[in-house]
């Protein structure tokens, strides 16, 4: 059991559809669970509509970084603070707080 499930998708069709089912099988394994969306949305589909169709709370948004995949191969990723990862993983430090809390 979990205090705090984050479900990481895409802002497309098929990642949605795909982390609803994920949503649809944790759903009574583990408690609260929450959606951070990767984006922009290629068809310009609105994050609180995603997050709606998941059928999760949505944590956050952020904007994919394309050289991200080659910092995790080159060593440790240290996300900046301002950058978009590290917010929304301040977010969801700071979301996990209040759960446990």
């Amino acid at each position: 059991r979990a205090d705090l499930t984050v479900l990481v998708s895409q802002a497309t069709l098929s990642a949605v559809a795909a982390t609803r089912a994920t949503r649809t099988d944790i759903d009574d394994v583990v408690g609260h669970i929450e959606l951070v969306l990767r984006g922009p949305a290629p068809g310009g589909l609105p994050v609180d509509e995603i997050a709606w169709a998941v059928g999760a709370s949505l944590l956050g948004a952020y904007r994919s970084d394309p050289s991200l995949a080659s910092r995790m191969e080159g060593g440790s990723l240290r996300p900046t603070p301002r950058s978009p990862l590290g917010k929304i993983a301040a977010s969801v430090c700071r979301r996990l707080d209040e759960v446990v809390r």
